[in-house]
């Protein structure tokens, strides 16, 4: 009896020379054993209350300063075209320029060059399939009448290409298809099927909206107001050339 009193007060002088606020029995007459005070112990729990890996007080620190610098950076306003982020689109487009003609017995243009396209591109690629519509008027000099005038209207389905410099604002395109054509308004009107061809750079204005300038050319073999009679009725090929601007919507 005198034996464990003499255990337990040397115990006690012991716990408390090393600091140990606590001791925890683990049976009658066992020996005691001495556990260090909860704070010497950085402990944090999850949201189901289990007990996590202790984090040291510097680890926080690094893990904190791993974080980039720009990561509550805003995102900038335009990143390239829909096309090249993945992204199809529809659009709609309203073209104006003025043209010139080329050929034996080119016409004189008497009025604006105007058109319409619309189309769609396909996701993951920047390649477009666009319907079109262009008219213009022109004036030739014909033998024994003066002045012939009327209008050339063209149709027809172009494949289209478009690119960003540089994932930036501006862009380049380019695009070609076959087309049928139809005179108006000539002593002699004609009909058949030609070439189309365009290219040009754009600027994206915002989302849904950009602005474009390039040339629209056109390739038509037709017989329409041959300056001399004794052409009449004789094919030949006029090419179309049209500085144009256009405005284009995308949705």
């Amino acid at each position: 009896m005198g034996r464990t009193r003499l255990v337990l007060l040397l115990t006690a002088v012991l716990a408390a020379a090393t600091g140990c606020t606590r001791t925890n029995w683990r049976g009658s007459g066992a020996e005691p054993v001495a556990t260090a005070p909860d704070a010497a112990v950085p402990v944090t729990r999850s949201e189901a209350g289990r007990v996590a890996r202790p984090v040291a007080r510097a680890d926080a620190v690094a893990i904190a300063c791993a974080a980039p610098a720009d990561a509550c950076a805003p995102a900038p306003a335009f990143c390239g075209l829909p096309c090249e982020n993945c992204r199809w689109n529809w659009r709609v487009r309203v073209v104006g320029g003025y043209p010139y003609q080329f050929g034996d017995d080119a016409g004189e243009a008497c009025c604006l060059y105007l058109g319409a396209d619309f189309g769609r591109n396909f996701c993951g690629t920047c390649f477009a399939v666009e319907g079109f519509f262009r008219t213009h008027g022109e004036k030739f000099d014909v033998e024994g009448y003066g002045v012939d005038s009327g209008r050339f209207n063209h149709v027809g389905v172009k494949a289209y290409y478009e690119r960003s410099f540089d994932k930036g604002n501006l862009y380049w395109w380019v695009g070609a298809g076959p087309e049928y054509f139809w005179t108006t308004d000539y002593l002699e009107n004609d009909s058949g099927f030609g070439i189309y061809a365009e290219a040009g750079i754009g600027y994206i204005l915002s989302e849904n909206w950009r602005i474009r300038a390039g040339v629209n050319m056109h390739a038509d073999y037709t017989s329409v107001a041959r300056n001399l009679i004794v052409d009449s009725g004789k094919d030949r090929w006029l090419f179309t050339i049209a500085p144009v601007i256009s405005l284009e919507f995308d949705f």
